[in-house]
This record gives structure tokens, sequence and C-alpha cells, in this order.
């Protein structure tokens, strides 16, 4: 059995219309465009549809290594509820050694947060946390440190860079930076300081393995919203954006705009910024929509409003920091609840979605139903088969209460409806944030300081699609599983192969980057689906190029037929990309020609 499969890209209006510039720069594996270069599929071929002429062969079978499985206590023992299958579940609560109000997946699998004092009573970026979920909840999963002389991180951003360290920057420490390392949990002070304050600011990593900054502010300066003209005067808001290169920090000069990151409605406060199919950067800044060309000196184009601005309204706009947003397929993000930039000003929550497609040289606004739930402070995360899982916030200000929003919520980007999951136990409003976790899972953190509540724990919600009903038994779904793979790292434009235990088809593979970020936004996850083909046990696939996957690291996911996805395995992907920091051991990859031993898993 050989199958060729394309992502989907569908959100329910058809196929979408590709700038030729964007497709332009798609590499021959993606095959996204159209025969003539065009048009973007929206169809997913069905499994069985061919044969295979000629079995596929193994690349490098030298370079082949087991795809690591680690023990995960996270879905041993659950207490699962019988409308798991269509609502997922919550886990009980569990605690944490500080208040994790940023969070960042690591290419080992492990998991960075940091943020606040062990007591949660003062906002420090001097103590890390590093969890194993390895080891689950147990007081031994964690490994705190503080060193006085580390970066104060807190209300900072952060990206990979392609050696693998970790790079922190702004926040309280204002223009400094640091460098983490996930094999030896440490960190050293990088030595070029940045041009301008950068508390709230968003960094990313652009197609050529650069991490871009862009807005932020003086530390606590977001009153600068109350006399704009004034900020502006005084240099409080940032509003030239950097790239961090050679070492250094360079301004891209050409790229200054007060509308994209000025004091106005605080557009300066954490951008909501992704690299699209272009190459270029696009993002939304409270109520306005931009693009940013990196290269040079740099360039900016507004695109105009996104929306209306914030305010004390009937029906709130989802605009400002208080939103979350993800990228959730090639070039579409999803914006959704918000309504200002500020945790003290008391506005009520925006219930409006929104998915803007950036596949064209001007931006694509489509509405969604609303949410069932206003929320200020949400956050989003999206899992491997593009459903996106909405958690925490508030209908009001930064309250709890009768305000907080415990349900999870789940958009289904196929027609853009909306489910509502089972209640968490705890209120996550501002400083809130959510992780994808390998394993399939959402880890949500943090909470407070300042806040009404002080939050020094986590939950875990698991997604509808790890439950089977069997039965009439709600149980964990047999999940596909990776064996082997032909590296953690590929190039861009590479081949791609997996084996998996079984010759059961698989539906979709794709890509997710590794959660990072704070404050409501998600600056690491961008799903990208792959076209692969399945020989048997085999997917071979071609990794796209590098304006839709910025050099990194990723989690490869494949989907079986009855969309039960598989762990994620970290990879690595560009060239000169560092190989995850984890030991691998040799796979010799499977004589496919052979007759198959392994059947297809029993499905009920």
């Amino acid at each position: 059995m050989k199958t060729t499969n394309k992502g989907s890209t569908s959100i329910g209006n058809g196929a979408v219309r590709l700038a030729a510039i964007a497709c332009a720069t798609w590499l021959t594996g993606w095959v996204g465009c159209g025969g003539d270069g065009s048009e973007y599929s929206t169809q997913t071929a069905s499994p069985g549809s061919g044969r295979a002429s000629a079995r596929t062969l193994a690349v490098s079978p030298s370079a082949w290594v087991t795809v690591p499985a680690p023990a995960d206590p996270l879905l041993l023992n659950l207490d699962i509820p019988a409308d798991a299958p269509t609502r997922g579940m919550w886990s009980s609560v569990h605690h944490w050694p500080l208040n994790a109000l940023h969070a960042t997946v690591l290419p080992n699998g492990k998991l960075l947060t940091y943020g606040t004092t062990p007591d949660g009573a003062y906002q420090s970026g001097r103590y890390l946390d590093l969890w194993d979920p390895a080891q689950g909840f147990a007081q031994s999963a964690h490994n705190t440190t503080y060193d006085r002389n580390r970066q104060d991180s807190f209300c900072s951003t952060a990206t990979f860079l392609v050696d693998g360290r970790l790079l922190i920057t702004g926040g309280n420490g204002s223009i400094t930076s640091s460098f983490y390392t996930p094999s030896s949990n440490s960190t050293v002070t990088v030595p070029a300081e940045l041009a301008d304050e950068r508390w709230y600011a968003t960094m990313l990593t652009l197609s050529d393995g650069r991490p871009l900054i862009m807005g932020g502010m003086r530390p606590y300066g977001e009153s600068m919203q109350d006399n704009p003209d004034q900020a502006v005067a005084q240099g409080v808001a940032s509003m030239t954006p950097e790239v961090h290169e050679n070492g250094t920090w360079r301004s891209l000069f050409g790229a200054y705009s007060r509308e994209a990151f000025g004091p106005d409605f605080l557009r300066a406060s954490y951008p909501r910024a992704w690299v699209m199919p272009s190459g270029q950067v696009f993002g939304v800044s409270a109520e306005r929509m931009w693009s940013l060309d990196p290269s040079g000196n740099g360039a900016i184009t507004i695109h105009g409003a996104f929306k209306t601005a914030p305010g004390n309204m009937a029906d709130p706009p989802n605009v400002g920091s208080t939103n979350t947003a993800v990228m959730f397929d090639v070039g579409k993000v999803l914006i959704a609840g918000g309504n200002g930039g500020f945790n003290g000003d008391g506005w009520p929550a925006s219930k409006q979605a929104t998915v803007i497609d950036m596949n064209t040289d001007s931006p694509v606004l489509t509405e969604q139903p609303p949410m069932n739930f206003p929320r200020r402070y949400p956050n989003a995360v999206v899992l491997p088969d593009g459903k996106v899982v909405i958690t925490g916030g508030s209908k009001r200000g930064n309250e709890n209460g009768s305000q907080a929003v415990y349900a999870a919520e789940i958009w289904n980007p196929a027609n853009g409806t909306w489910t509502v999951g089972p209640d968490a136990a705890i209120y996550r409003g501002y400083h809130g944030f959510s992780v994808l976790l390998p394993n399939g899972t959402v880890l949500t953190t943090g909470g407070g300081s300042p806040g009404p509540v002080t939050n020094l724990n986590a939950e875990v919600y698991y997604p509808a699609q790890l439950f089977r009903s069997i039965s009439g038994v709600a149980q964990l779904a047999p999940r596909p599983v990776m064996r082997g793979i032909s590296s953690l790292s590929h190039a861009h434009g590479a081949q791609m192969q997996i084996d998996m235990s079984s010759a059961a088809p698989i539906s979709k593979l794709v890509l997710i980057g590794l959660s990072s970020g704070t404050h409501s936004f998600n600056t690491g996850q961008r799903r990208i689906p792959l076209t692969f083909t399945q020989d048997t046990i085999r997917l071979t696939t071609t990794i796209p190029g590098a304006t839709l996957v910025p050099p990194g690291y990723y989690q490869v996911v494949a989907i079986d037929a009855e969309g039960v996805p598989s762990r994620g395995t970290l990879i690595a992907i560009g060239q000169g990309v560092a190989a995850p920091p984890t030991e691998t051991k040799p796979y010799t990859p499977a004589d496919i020609g052979a007759p198959t031993t392994n059947p297809p898993p029993r499905r009920h």
C-alpha cells in the first residue's frame, strides 16, 4: 500500500489563493502550490487510494535513530469520565515551585518556567525551574535554581538560536539578554545590549535564523497609553525593531513605526506576530495590522485597522494583549478574546474570534462564530489536528469569582464551531499560560503575581482525541507509534522518513513549533501540515522551505485514520540547527519489501 496525503488547510471556504511571491519561496518537495504555482490544495487524499510501483527505500540507513519513548506518568492511572471522548478531561491540581508565567518546551522534552520567587510574592526572573515530565509531578521532577547575577527575565521574551540555546531578552532586565543552554540547565549574560528597552516585547526567529525583537517599552510603562504623544517624546515605547546577528543587536531603523509598536492603546505590548509564507513578518498590535520586511534596514507596511479600538462597550473587540492568538495552519492565525492591553482597566472581555489569512499580499479577515464565553487573558494552543484549545480568562478585567472562566473551549477550523469542554479547577487569567507537551496534552500554569490569586500550581488538559469509548467505557485510545526516524535533524528541502509500528493508514503528518511564550501569547507554536506518502509502515515527506518552517525545533506528529495523534517526536529543522540534546539509539530501517509481521491494531 502506498498513498499520498496532503495536509488540509480548509476553514470551510474552499481553496485559498496564494500570492506568487509566497509560492516562489516554497521548495519543490512542498506540493502546496498547484500546477501553475498559484493555488493551494485544501483536499486530503483518501488512504489506500493508490498502490506502490516500487517499495520506498530508506534514505541514509546509517543515520536512522530509534524514536525516543520516555516514560509518561501523565498518562497512567487516569480517572477518565464518560464524556472524555467528546470533551476531554482535566487532571487534578499539582504543585508547581513558582508562579510559572513564562514557559518554554525545550528540545530535550523538558519544560523551563520562570517568573516569580518560590512563594509567588515577588516578580523575579532570576529563579528558573526545569521540569522533567518523565517523572510526572513528583518533587524530584523539578530542579529550581537561583542566581543573583542572572538577568531578571520577568516580562521578557524568548526564542531559540540555531545552536540550540534559548535567547531570553528584555523584561525587567530592560536592555539585557541571556543565553540558556538546555543540556546544562545554565545561563550566561549576552555581551551585547539592546538599543531600546524591551519590557513586554515579542521575539521571533526569522527564516534566515536571526532573532527579531519587536515592541516593548520601559519597564512598567503601561501608563504611557494615557498620554501617548508625551510617551513618544520621552521614548517610553520601543518603536524600532532589532535583529540579533553576529553576536550583537542591530536596529532596523527603516521599520520604525508608531502604528505598529507605539504607546497608543498599548500597541507596544506583546505584539502578536508570525513569520509568513512570504518571509515577511505579519503582526497585529492592538487595533492595527502590519507587515515587516526584516531585510536590510527593515521596512514596515501598515495594513490598516484590525478592529475598533478597545473600550468599555457592549460587544468589545478582540484587540490588545489581553487576547490570545495562534497560527493553526500555513499563513493563517486565529485571534480570540481580549479587549485592551492593561490588566487593571476593568473593561469587559470580548467573545469575538477572527481568522486572518496572510497567504496573499493583503490580510483577509474572516469572522468566526463567537466563543461561548467572553475571555480576557485566555490562552490558545493548537493541537496536531488543527483544532485550537482555549483555556482560562476572565469575563471582566482580571477578576475571578463569578467573572472567572473555567471551561476549556475548542475551536474547529473545518467549520468554525466551538465545543465547550470541562471546567478546570483553577482560575488562570493575567500571567496564566499554557503549552502543548509532546504527549499531546496541554499543561496550564501560572496566573496572578499580581492578581486576585497567585497560582503555584499546574493542571493538565487531555484533549478529546486522546480517548475512545470502547464497549461503552471511556478509555485512552490506541495511538499510532513511531519506531524509527531518518534523523533528528533535517535541512530545509531534505527528505524525512518515519517508520511506524504498523501499516495502519496515517491520515495526517504535521509539524508543530515548540511552545514558548507568556502573557497569553505562544510565540513558538505554528502548525504546518506536510504532504507525505505512506508505503506500508514508512512515511516519506520533504521538509518545506524556511519561510514556512523557520529554523528551530518542532514536534512531528502522525495522526491515524480515526484522528488519534502519535506522541510528538522532537526534531531540529534547518541547515546547521543543532540536534535535540537527547541520547539516541541506532535504528535499522525495516525492509518494507518483506511481508509485515506487525498487523494493524484492532479498532472497536
